[in-house]
């Protein structure tokens, strides 16, 4: 454990920093887009908005407990749910100490990514305003003058137990990605070390990543109304395709290759498992979609 956590103690720092500089950007934003909010509506002319109403509405809203302590503390929880799957988790399943303490682990990752997202979803409160259609009555024959007033904010929550479930398993799949990449990463970055003429490639490797990451965190955005929607429907679709590949192509050159030409009926029978191993991946990336995000 010592071993591993030496060797992947820069991966964990830049991990943590990405997440906190995402963290630190979107409390930003949305301290920004609050102003935004009351600037915008400070500039309509004082027939078109009642501010008293506008400031009493807002009353069940706090920047702090439903803006601020969601990100935060869903930021913390999702980097302790990393940390435990790709750092004490994820090794143990690689090498299939399928024991107590894999369980424990299994169920302790589970809890802090389900944790995560039910802080952000049942504390995050969103505003809007409230409009009300005002009709001015004809005088000396002017005819009626109808116009939109804002008369108020509504503060509510998009909480809700189905999509706390379906926010859970975007949530995974992401995990899941970022593993399948980090594996893919460890593999090249071996391999390349192994020549010494390639040593060198492999430090570019890593800058590229470390790069990749850090612009990731500060221009990237997750998506805060639906998970299913845009660059992550592409990405799980991707991870999942990419998991697929990983796994028969490891059990190919484990299971069939070394029996080319020498266990005809070994190699037929791994074979078949491996043509099944991809048809079954893809039917479960089809089975995804038409669960998920049909509709």
């Amino acid at each position: 454990m010592q071993n591993r956590l030496k060797g992947r103690r820069f991966e964990v720092l830049l991990v943590f920093g990405c997440v906190a500089i995402y963290v630190v950007r979107r409390l930003f934003e949305e301290a920004q887009a609050f102003d935004k909010f009351i600037v915008d509506i400070y500039k309509l002319p004082a027939g078109q908005r009642d501010m008293y109403l506008v400031w009493r509405g807002l009353q069940d809203y706090s920047h702090l407990l439903n803006t601020i302590f969601p990100i935060v503390v869903g930021g913390i929880l999702f980097f302790a749910a990393w940390y435990v799957f790709h750092i004490w988790l994820f090794p143990k399943l690689k090498a299939r100490e399928f024991s107590t303490s894999t369980g424990i682990m299994a169920v302790f990752a589970l809890g802090l990514l389900l944790l995560s997202v039910f802080v952000y979803s049942y504390f995050k409160l969103y505003y809007r305003e409230m409009m009300i259609r005002e009709v001015l009555p004809q005088i000396n024959g002017k005819p009626e003058i109808i116009f939109d007033r804002i008369g108020g904010t509504v503060v509510f929550s998009k909480f809700r137990k189905l999509f706390l479930l379906t926010d859970v398993v975007a949530v995974m799949l992401i995990l899941g990605l970022y593993e399948v990449l980090a594996q893919g990463f460890y593999y090249v970055k071996a391999k390349l070390k192994e020549e010494d003429n390639n040593a060198i490639m492999a430090h570019l490797l890593e800058a590229c990543i470390v790069v990749f990451m850090v612009v990731l965190a500060v221009f990237g955005n997750l998506p805060t109304k639906d998970y299913w929607n845009g660059p992550i429907r592409e990405m799980s679709i991707l991870g999942l395709l990419a998991l697929t590949v990983l796994l028969s192509q490891e059990f190919f050159f484990r299971k069939c290759l070394p029996y080319i030409g020498h266990d005809t009926k070994r190699y037929s029978s791994n074979f078949g498992i491996y043509f099944f191993m991809i048809l079954g991946g893809s039917v479960l990336v089809h089975l995804f979609q038409t669960l998920f995000w049909t509709g």
